[in-house]
C-alpha cells in the first residue's frame, strides 16, 4: 500500500482501484439519486478509472470526467472507449475552470477532501458557474458529524466506526485512512454547506453513513 496519497503515483491508482473500487451495486445506488435523463449533461470530478461514467454514459446526452491523475485517466479512456459521448480532462480541482459547459448533473466521490476550506470554496465557485439552474450535484466524501477541530477527541469513536464499516479491509487500509484524516481535509456538514453556498448550491438531502462519511445531494439555485 502506498504510504502517501500522491495521485501522480500510478501505484496509488492501482492500489485504490483494487482495494476501494466502486462496485456495480454501489454505482447503481449512487446514480439513482441523480435521476439521470437522456438530455442530461454529467460531470464527474475525480472520475478515477471511469467506472461511474461507464454506467452513466448510456443514460445521458454527454459526460465529462475530470481527474488530476494521468494513470487513472488512461484507464478511464480505455474503459469508456466505446462511448462517443464521454470526454476527459486532466486538471487539478483548484484550477477547475470549465468555461463553455452547462451541466445538469454532477458527481464527486471521495475526491474533494483533498481540498482545504478555502480551496473547497474556490472549487465550488468555479464549478458552480458551469451548472444550470436546478442541476443536481451528488458528493460522497469525508463528511464529519463533528468539527475537524474535535478530531483528536473523536478518534476512539472514529476508529471504532471505521473498523465496523470497512470490516476485514480495515487492517489493510487503516494507515492510509488515518493519514487522510490527519493530513487532508475532511469537513463537517456545516463546512460542506458553506462551500456549497459559495457555488450557488443548496444541500437538499444528507445521509450520514458513519461519523466520518456521508452523502450530500445538492441543487443549483
Amino acid at each position: 500500500m502506498p504510504q502517501h496519497a500522491d495521485w501522480k503515483d500510478p501505484s496509488l491508482a492501482v492500489w485504490y482501484n483494487k482495494t476501494l473500487g466502486f462496485s456495480d451495486e454501489q454505482i447503481k445506488i449512487y446514480l439513482a439519486a441523480l435521476s439521470l435523463r437522456p438530455h442530461d449533461t454529467l460531470v464527474d470530478f475525480g472520475c478515477g478509472n471511469g467506472v461511474l461514467l461507464y454506467h452513466a454514459a448510456p443514460l445521458v446526452k454527454a459526460a465529462l470526467g475530470v481527474d488530476s491523475a494521468a494513470a487513472q485517466l488512461a484507464l478511464a479512456r480505455e474503459k469508456n472507449a466505446a462511448f462517443g459521448n464521454v470526454t476527459f480532462l486532466e486538471r487539478n480541482f483548484e484550477d477547475c475552470r470549465l468555461d463553455g459547459h452547462a451541466f445538469t448533473r454532477g458527481s464527486a466521490r471521495k475526491a474533494l477532501h483533498h481540498l482545504d476550506e478555502p480551496a473547497k470554496n474556490l472549487f465550488f465557485r468555479r464549478a458552480g458557474a458551469c451548472f444550470e439552474k436546478n442541476a443536481l450535484f451528488i458528493i460522497e466524501d469525508a463528511v464529519l458529524d463533528f468539527e475537524l477541530a474535535e478530531l483528536d477527541g473523536s478518534l476512539p469513536r472514529l476508529e471504532s466506526e471505521a473498523a465496523r464499516y470497512y470490516g476485514p479491509l480495515w487492517k489493510e487500509i487503516r494507515r492510509q485512512f488515518m493519514l487522510m484524516m490527519r493530513t487532508e481535509y475532511p469537513a463537517s456538514l456545516s463546512r460542506w454547506r458553506e462551500a456549497a453556498r459559495a457555488g450557488g448550491f443548496e444541500i437538499v438531502s444528507h445521509t450520514q453513513k458513519t461519523c466520518f462519511y456521508g452523502t450530500l445531494l445538492m441543487r443549483k439555485l
